[in-house]
């Protein structure tokens, strides 16, 4: 084993924790990315929500939400396996999300309430794992109903018609992110090699070779007996070139959030998301400090191409253009505000974009949408070549351990 390479494509969230799990393997583990450090762009700039598959109830198969669900119980323990510490998730939660269903939800309460039902049984059947827990959290209840009442701060004027206080949360990327980052750069069988873009993958006698650039021209080829593929934005372009190809429709989406000050009033909000459509979400992080995305208004960029759009590459580096940016804040604050008055006054810090990989073809507000579904995701093998769709940000961690055990089967099996 110890003269066993893998080559992780991408250090992204899903890039970090295949390399810190497959390194407890005895593997030794090169890292790549384009930007200058882990985990510097998507994986940062989203609202952190940890999902437990309540977003996800417009998927009938019910396959969504029980893998969020799963995945959610995992983030956590996952985490503190590979990187050896204790961690204080409760520094890093959010406010606890309070679901608001929109009169024009796509689902009717009622329907929205049985899916939620099916969630909480399999919650009570998997939380008899004691190893498992929700970002250190065991709630008895992953949501409850108390029809008709509202949160003081929700303007009662017919739009919200039911609010569901649910265990669900987000944490802080930026906290978790130094987490992963100092044990990814303590561990000595991994080797960073940022600011180097992906160009191709190929076999060779020995394994594989990865040729890479550099920003000022430098080229590079790596070497390895196995090859994993974390790539967010250009994973299907490498995979074509490396011989995988796909006829399922995709889609990218660039979306906005804003950072912003919570006025005093509404300090103790709670994080909402607006369901089931085309809305919003609301992160309170409990400090006076909000994360807030308005699809509608925030949603500013599709894309059906084997790879998003170059000039969205500068929404990634959190660079917004004066007139988007003032666009964005205006009716966002303004959507925002028709649902909790008072949200009009927030003080907006900065705005960034990332964008969103998905199977599709059409945008959420059609029922039918394979938007609604992140089933399909995971893990593929080529025989020493791996592509993983990370789905959601919750995944990762699970993804990574499951790519774990399949390379330790093989090794057995040896």
């Amino acid at each position: 084993m110890s003269n066993e390479q893998v080559i992780v494509l991408g250090a992204g969230i899903q890039g970090v924790c295949v390399a810190l799990a497959v390194s407890r393997l005895g593997y030794a583990v090169k890292l790549i990315d384009r930007a200058p450090d882990c985990m510097l762009r998507t994986s940062r700039r989203n609202e952190g929500k940890i999902h437990l598959g309540l977003v996800y109830a417009n998927d009938p198969s019910m396959r969504t939400p029980l893998l969020m669900l799963e995945a959610a119980l995992h983030f956590a323990p996952l985490i503190e396996e590979w990187t050896g510490n204790e961690i204080d998730w409760g520094a890093l939660r959010s406010r606890p999300f309070t679901y608001a269903v929109l009169r024009h939800s796509l689902l009717h309460p009622d329907v929205l309430i049985e899916r939620y039902v099916q969630i909480q049984q399999a919650f009570s059947e998997r939380k008899r794992d004691r190893r498992l827990h929700y970002l250190g959290l065991r709630p008895k209840e992953l949501w409850t109903h108390q029809p008709g009442e509202l949160p003081n701060q929700i303007l009662r004027n017919g739009d919200v018609v039911e609010a569901i206080p649910t265990a669900e949360v987000a944490i802080n990327l930026i906290a978790l992110r130094e987490v992963l980052r100092r044990s990814l750069h303590r561990c000595p069988s991994i080797s960073t090699f940022y600011r180097h873009t992906v160009d191709s993958v190929r076999r060779t006698a020995g394994g594989f070779e990865v040729a890479t650039h550099t920003a000022d021209g430098k080229e590079s080829r790596l070497g390895a007996s196995l090859v994993v593929n974390c790539l967010w934005t250009d994973r299907l372009r490498v995979d074509r070139e490396f011989g995988i190809e796909t006829d399922r429709r995709r889609v990218y989406r660039l979306k906005y959030g804003l950072w912003a000050d919570l006025p005093a009033e509404l300090n103790d909000l709670p994080s909402l998301t607006f369901v089931l459509g085309p809305f919003g979400d609301i992160v309170n992080d409990g400090l006076g400090k909000a994360y807030m995305s308005w699809y509608p208004s925030c949603m500013r960029g599709w894309s059906t191409d084997l790879s998003p759009p170059s000039e969205w590459e500068v929404a990634h580096s959190g660079v917004v253009p004066g007139q988007i940016a003032s666009e964005i804040e205006q009716l966002s604050l303004e959507a925002f505000d028709a649902l909790v008055p008072g949200l009009r006054q927030c003080r907006v810090r900065k705005l960034s974009g990332g964008t969103i990989f998905c199977w599709g073809r059409t945008d959420i507000e059609d029922p039918k949408s394979e938007l609604h579904e992140r089933h399909a995701a995971g893990i593929s093998a080529h025989d020493g070549y791996y592509s993983i769709d990370t789905g959601k940000y919750t995944c990762a961690p699970l993804f990574a351990h499951r790519l774990a055990q399949e390379l330790k089967s093989s090794i057995v099996t040896a």
